[in-house]
């Protein structure tokens, strides 16, 4: 069984790698992610599952299905469709 301490560092070593694939344009695979850390650790695929949960419950990262995201990487998503579509209106209006 982890210590404190431990669990402490995995749950961050976890959502660094989701954010790293975060930043390079694409979400981190739940089920890929739980094996790497299941294997890394020797830990159960139950107790990696309550890290991410743990995570989920902070409101650091969303989970839908598969995908794993951080937070800050879906408000950066959201403000770039955001930008798009005030980008589009604008050339729109530009033209009429």
């Amino acid at each position: 069984m982890a210590t404190p301490e431990q669990r402490k560092q995995r749950v961050i070593e976890i959502f660094n790698s989701i954010a790293n694939c975060n930043k390079a344009g694409v979400s981190a695979s739940k089920i890929k992610l739980i094996a790497e850390a299941s294997s890394n650790w020797g830990a159960q695929r139950r107790t990696c599952l309550e890290y991410l949960n743990d995570l989920e419950n902070t409101n650091k990262i969303k989970i839908e299905g598969d995908d794993i995201y951080t937070i800050e990487y879906l408000l950066n998503l959201d403000r770039s469709i955001e930008d798009a579509i005030k980008g589009n209106e604008k050339g729109v209006n530009d033209h009429a």
